[in-house]
């Protein structure tokens, strides 16, 4: 979509300039905050401390809803556990959950893997699943890139993976080996 977005725009607008930047949710807001960006797409609002600190530049944010997203469990493909509630997957975030066999799998410590640790999807498991005072647990590690996230998950009995579920859907772009 955001393609397709900076596609039309240049259209529109042939003499304009427009360098659009992919990068990790933290680092976007952290540009936006230094002013070295005018214009983010991140997959939250803005928080108060945030905006305040936009607001002390004279700055006045606007924010507009354009869609939501939501993040994708990956599992070995011999994996039995097909599913898990979100009771079971907040007591694997929190590291309560440590073994397969707590859920009626193999007896495999459950190892859990995500894009990178500036990212939306860690940032919206701490918010949704992690007390604040919480972190991930030792279970828990990065693989740097949402292809990397896959392709060890595709190798690992037994991992989990958390990925952007827009990143799977995008049927434009054939990443995955």
């Amino acid at each position: 979509v955001l393609k397709q977005e900076v596609s039309t725009f240049m259209m529109l607008y042939p003499e304009a300039t427009l360098n659009p930047k992919v990068a990790q949710e933290a680092t976007l807001v952290t540009d936006l905050l230094n002013d070295s960006l005018r214009l983010i797409l991140i997959g939250r609002e803005l928080t108060a401390r945030e905006n305040d600190h936009i607001q002390r530049s004279q700055i006045v944010p606007k924010a507009t809803l354009v869609g939501r997203s939501a993040i994708a469990l990956i599992r070995y493909p011999d994996n039995p556990i097909d599913s898990l509630t979100e009771p079971q997957l907040r007591s694997i975030l929190r590291g309560e959950i440590q073994n397969w066999s707590e859920l009626g799998g193999e007896d495999l410590l459950v190892n859990v893997v995500y894009d990178h640790p500036l990212s939306g999807v860690v940032r919206y498991v701490q918010d949704r699943f992690l007390d604040q005072q919480d972190s991930l647990p030792r279970n828990a590690f990065t693989a740097d890139s949402t292809e990397a996230v896959i392709n060890y998950v595709h190798q690992s009995p037994n991992a989990i993976g958390l990925v952007g579920f827009a990143w799977l859907a995008d049927r434009d772009s054939r990443r995955v080996k």
